[in-house]
């Protein structure tokens, strides 16, 4: 029988209850119980890294063997596993980067998607684990801007891999200035003006995070040069505001991106008013839109 964990309970418990129980230490059944209450205990312990392990030893397997909803759900618990950056930095010991990139070509999408986000979990807010991710894949964020432009893949895995760039590239100048190089923006606005609302919203809080996380100045330039990324965009906005059933999030994207492309930069502003801007942020004023929307209007409205 563990004494330790009698003495800790007799401790913490009522000292008259437990009095009577000291006559009872070398009595089976009450040794039975207390074998009994470890069990429970030690049964609501995970280790997680073993967790991580046994997960990745599954995946290892020869992939046309597997069970593809099998295959889903280990990845869906590598991915709450690696949320926890002590596993994220854990999970390449295991060779998990090796093992999840490999799924990264799956026929299934729901697979390819899975493994694109076991590596965004990792990359977030996690600057050990992007750089580890750099130095022995150098080329994983060449091989996600390349799946974003596949015609065939479906939106589900787009998204994910919006997601997977943001993560890997947000507080990395390093990788950012290799995102720009290869025209990651001209790249994303390509797909933003093929994309349904979802994608659009998804594209547009991708640009926002970078204006939001580098130099905004620059970063105004280069959207400044890229033809027809402000026109496009306004005319997505006005064809939404206008409709009987709004999309609030793609307006509210759309508004908050004119507004920090344009604060502090005169020509952007210039360039929001000749497209009839301020028409606009009045009518939102008049109509029914949750009050984020409307603080943007009026921060824009401020600065033009």
């Amino acid at each position: 029988m563990d004494n330790k964990l009698l003495n800790f309970m007799i401790s913490k418990s009522d000292p008259k209850e437990f009095e009577k129980l000291k006559d009872k230490k070398d009595d089976p059944e009450f040794q039975k119980r207390i074998k009994e209450i470890r069990e429970v205990f030690d049964s609501l312990y995970v280790d997680e890294t073993d967790l991580m392990r046994k997960n990745l030893t599954f995946l290892k397997e020869e992939k046309t063997d597997l069970d593809p909803e099998k295959i889903e759900t280990a990845l869906e618990q590598l991915t709450d596993l690696v949320e926890r950056i002590d596993n994220a930095n854990d999970f390449d010991k295991l060779d998990g980067i090796t093992i999840v990139l490999e799924y990264f070509d799956h026929k299934s999408s729901k697979i390819r998607s899975g493994a694109i986000g076991v590596i965004r979990a990792c990359c977030q807010n996690n600057p050990k684990f992007q750089k580890l991710l750099l130095e022995k894949f150098p080329d994983t964020l060449e091989r996600y801007v390349e799946m974003l432009q596949q015609e065939e893949e479906t939106d589900q895995v787009k998204s994910k891999l919006i997601s997977a760039i943001s993560s890997y590239i947000l507080h990395f100048p390093l990788l950012q200035n290799q995102f720009f190089e290869m025209k990651g923006l001209r790249k994303l606005f390509n797909l933003l003006k093929k994309s349904n609302a979802m994608m659009q919203s998804k594209i547009l809080f991708f640009f926002i995070s970078l204006l939001l996380d580098i130099n905004a100045k620059k970063l105004q330039n280069d959207f400044w040069k890229m033809k027809g990324v402000f026109d496009y965009i306004y005319k997505l906005f006005c064809q939404e505001i206008i409709k009987e059933e709004k999309n609030e999030e793609l307006i509210d994207k759309s508004l908050t991106f004119f507004y920090l492309v344009s604060k502090g930069n005169k020509r952007n502003c210039n360039k929001f008013k000749k497209l009839g801007i301020k028409k606009k942020l009045a009518y939102i004023s008049r109509i029914d839109l949750f009050e984020g929307i409307k603080s943007t209007a009026k921060d824009f409205n401020k600065i033009l």
